[in-house]
């Protein structure tokens, strides 16, 4: 079946003009004049066939008219030809004129709506934005454009085709079980709407919603179907699952998909392992690398813990680098067993603009049923094991109720010394730096030290630590380089300040130190800045910060050197001022010759690179007649003076001696 078959072309009704209208009287007066007294009788077919076409062409109306008019000119030719009256009127003929009259002209407009009515329906039918085709459950008659679009088809890839070739052998079940091609019985006379798919010329499948209401076609029972294309609905469906259940970042089950799955998990039987896994120092990587940056790592990371993820279970990134595990695991192995190899997964370094990056993790373990029936329960339990296998600096902490005091105790530092930053209840006590050639003290190191109200003096391997993870290391850095900054204009010699890697490769860092310089009048070169061998390691975030400070004069320090990740070919590409030995080699002057063999090849390297070398951690005279021997410039430690307040500082100073060391 093609498009509706389009009834003769009939002009539309018009209304009579006059001169029509006179010249039919003129015609049929004369036609009565002339030849009814030869036809008699025989001019009623004749003046009935004049009032039908009256009305066929003008309507109804005209025709009723037509025929009223000829009764009476009807009586006048009976009156003038001398007949007797009666017969005009008594005879049924010019009634039946009227009737006819009418009945023209009311079949012509019946047929004229019938045929516009058709026309508007086809035309509904061909434009519909829904796909409509009909078929008698064997063979496909008619398919509008849009379902030929659905389809992918041309109409001759269609009409007349069987009805079966455009289903999936799935579907064609569907159909013949709940669709139009079920038993009568099954279906009654309008089935529900069916999710089905069609096969395209092109062998794609494309899911359409189908239909169908019975109609008859040429006699025959056949179905109009209306298809509805969810391609771009299942495209939205899966959008927004992937958006409920997927973290944007990894790609990787977020907490949704991970409540999801352990509502199933926790209720077999199971012994399910909760693991808690983050890199350790994540936010140093966010300021390191960007956010961008940062993501990518995170999509590294989790493509390697995923490849270790057992059978059965589900890895979760919560946000923010931290990832869970939950998976059932064999007793007799234990949860470790789960943990293994996702520690192994990030031994090897990632790369990142050419740049190895060493990835570290801790990882919390809590088991189910034993530290929780709840996700909720056993998710806190984990979080809370990881938190002490930070605090403990270990890779893996199983959960221990008794050991969570810590954790807690971890939490409530943690506020106090969001306190302490904002109330400015840090202060800075200062070591001194020796130049051994003239021995004079020639700058300070500042270093925060915080007592605390009730906990007393707290260490800063403590507190330092902590707002690392926590993100207040760049409140606490800048805050010791104002305080460093405001002390600088009553000291001699250059002051030092540490700064974590988070605040050194932040992009604001040199605007933030010549405000500071400049409020206090103090002159850029007594400025040293020391960082770690770490933020070396990231060359393309370091080096546009290192030389915009030192464009404003200030000096910088790689502090530790030797114990992080040691690469002479920074030494090369940075331009830096100092080199801080770590006391790890100082200590063993006098104890290790290969120590101070690494030593004595510091000091040489540092001549030729034009660097200075200060050695920390100098705590026994043997060590300091050491380096002065072996050509060293610069040392601080507890045997040349012990950190102090400003004021104590300022007592040294005065009454310093050379000779007292």
């Amino acid at each position: 079946m093609g498009d509706p078959t389009p009834l003769p072309d009939l002009s539309p009704l018009k209304p009579i003009p006059w001169s029509v209208a006179l010249l039919s009287l003129a015609s049929y007066v004369g036609f009565y004049l002339l030849a009814y007294p030869h036809i008699g009788g025989a001019a009623s077919p004749v003046v009935a066939l004049w009032v039908g076409l009256l009305g066929w062409g003008y309507g109804p109306r005209v025709g009723v008219w037509a025929g009223l008019l000829s009764i009476p000119l009807h009586g006048l030719l009976f009156w003038g030809l001398k007949l007797p009256l009666e017969l005009a009127f008594l005879r049924p003929a010019p009634y039946l004129w009227v009737a006819l009259g009418f009945a023209a002209g009311w079949l012509r407009q019946t047929l004229e709506r019938l045929r516009g009515s058709e026309e508007r329906y086809g035309q509904l039918v061909r434009q519909a934005p829904v796909g409509i085709l009909v078929h008698d459950g064997e063979v496909v008659h008619y398919a509008n454009a849009r379902a030929l679009q659905i389809l992918g088809a041309k109409s001759g890839e269609v009409l007349g085709k069987p009805l079966r070739a455009l289903l999936t052998p799935e579907s064609q079940q569907i159909w013949e079980t709940l669709g139009e091609g079920a038993p009568r019985p099954a279906r009654g006379d309008q089935t529900a709407p069916l999710e089905l798919k069609l096969l395209r010329p092109d062998a794609q499948t494309v899911a359409v919603e189908w239909s169908a209401v019975p109609l008859h076609l040429g006699g025959r029972k056949a179905f109009q179907v209306v298809l509805h294309d969810l391609t771009r609905t299942q495209e939205l469906q899966a959008t927004l699952e992937h958006l409920t259940y997927r973290d944007p970042v990894t790609d990787l089950p977020n907490r949704a998909a991970l409540r999801e799955f352990a509502s199933g998990l926790l209720t077999k039987g199971h012994t399910v392992g909760v693991l808690w896994l983050e890199p350790q120092d994540f936010r140093d990587y966010i300021s390191a690398l960007g956010h961008e940056g940062a993501d990518h790592l995170l999509q590294v990371l989790a493509q390697r813990l995923a490849a270790s993820v057992p059978p059965g279970g589900l890895l979760a990134h919560l946000g923010g680098g931290s990832f869970v595990l939950l998976a059932p695991y064999p007793e007799v192995e234990g949860p470790q067993s789960l943990a293994n190899p996702l520690l192994e997964g990030l031994q090897s370094p990632v790369l990142l603009g050419g740049q190895p990056i060493h990835l570290r993790a801790a990882v919390g373990i809590a088991t189910y049923p034993q530290d929780g029936l709840v996700l909720d329960q056993l998710l806190s339990a984990a979080a809370a094991a990881y938190a002490q296998a930070r605090l403990e600096r270990h890779w893996v902490a199983h959960y221990d109720p008794r050991r969570s005091q810590d954790v807690r105790e971890q939490m409530s530092l943690e506020s106090d010394l969001h306190e302490a930053l904002e109330r400015g209840e840090l202060s800075l006590y200062f070591q001194p730096v020796l130049d051994l050639c003239r021995e004079q003290i020639v700058g300070v190191e500042a270093l925060a030290r915080w007592f605390h109200p009730t906990r007393g003096a707290v260490s800063p391997g403590v507190f330092i630590p902590l707002a690392e993870e926590r993100g207040l290391i760049r409140a606490l850095d800048r805050m010791v380089l104002e305080e460093a900054l405001r002390t600088a204009v009553t000291l001699p010699g250059w002051v030092a300040v540490n700064l974590s890697a988070q605040s050194f490769l932040d992009p604001g860092l040199p605007k933030f130190v010549w405000d500071c310089l400049d409020r206090f009048g103090v002159e850029p070169w007594r400025l040293v800045l020391e960082i770690t061998e770490r933020v070396l390691a990231l060359p393309a975030k370091a080096q546009p910060v290192l030389k915009e400070l030192q464009a404003l004069g200030v000096q910088v320090a790689v502090d530790d050197f030797g114990t992080g990740y040691s690469s002479l070919s920074y030494l090369r590409e940075f331009n830096l001022n100092y080199l801080k030995v770590d006391q790890a080699f100082t200590g063993r002057i006098g104890a290790s010759q290969k120590d101070e063999a690494v030593l004595e090849g510091i000091l040489i390297l540092a001549a030729g690179l034009g660097l200075r070398v200060i050695a920390e951690g100098v705590e026994k005279p043997i060590q300091l007649r050491w380096l002065k021997e072996a050509g060293g410039e610069l040392a601080q430690g507890y045997h040349i003076a012990r950190p102090m307040g400003t004021e104590a500082l300022h007592q040294l100073l005065e009454n310093w001696q050379p000779s007292s060391r």
